[in-house]
């Protein structure tokens, strides 16, 4: 409730918000990568529904410090990318992935993925 009075008197204003959480897994970029599922504990898959690549491109994951732990080669030959990638011996945390071009020079997606074993 807000209550707003002066001189003239008062008013109170009353509204209700109701908010709906309806998906749980880390949403679509706006470039289109997303990687599920999120939270994951042993795979998660990499997609995007059109690749347009001319270089190769590497899912790359990386703890909260910058250190790269994995790095994968993308299957990105043109049209739709789902790329199964195992998370095998990780501990639990939150990382954070990208993908990357040449040299770690262009960057296409990234986002946070939370392991839980």
């Amino acid at each position: 409730s807000l209550e707003l009075s002066n001189e003239c008197g008062s008013i109170v204003s009353t509204m209700e918000v109701n908010i709906i959480i309806n998906h749980t897994g880390e949403a679509p970029l706006e470039n289109g990568w997303s990687v599920y599922p999120n939270p994951s504990s042993d795979r998660v898959v990499v997609f995007k529904d059109q690749i347009g690549a001319r270089e190769p491109l590497e899912w790359v994951l990386r703890d909260v410090l910058g250190h790269t732990l994995k790095r994968v080669r993308l299957d990105a030959a043109g049209g739709e990318l789902r790329q199964a990638i195992d998370l095998g011996g990780l501990p639990s945390g939150v990382y954070v992935w990208s993908v990357v071009g040449a040299e770690d020079q262009t960057i296409s997606g990234a986002g946070k993925l939370v392991v839980t074993q």
